[in-house]
C-alpha cells in the first residue's frame, strides 16, 4: 500500500514542529517502503533458488511453488480456467 502524505501544516502548528512531523512520517514511510521491498526481494530470492536447483523448474510443483508466492505477496490469483 502507497504511503500517506499529509503536507498540510496543522491549525496553530509553529514551524518547527511541523518540520519535525513532516521529518518523522518521511522515516516512517521511508521504512515501510524499505520492509515492502526487502520482502518482495527475498520472495525473488526464494524463486530464483528454486529455479537453480537441481530438477525440472518447468512443473506443477513449480506453478505451486510461484502461485503461494504471489499470493503471499498479497496478490490474488484466480483457481478458474478462463
Amino acid at each position: 500500500m502507497a504511503p500517506r502524505w499529509n503536507l498540510e501544516q496543522d491549525n496553530g502548528e509553529d514551524p518547527i514542529a511541523y518540520t519535525l512531523r513532516i521529518m518523522a512520517e518521511t522515516t516512517s514511510n521511508a521504512n515501510e517502503l524499505s520492509a515492502d521491498f526487502g520482502l518482495a526481494e527475498r520472495r525473488l530470492d526464494r524463486l530464483t533458488e528454486y529455479m537453480n536447483g537441481s530438477g525440472r523448474w518447468d512443473s506443477v510443483d513449480f506453478c505451486e511453488f510461484v502461485g503461494a508466492e504471489l499470493r503471499a505477496s498479497g496478490r490474488e490469483i484466480r483457481d478458474d480456467d478462463v
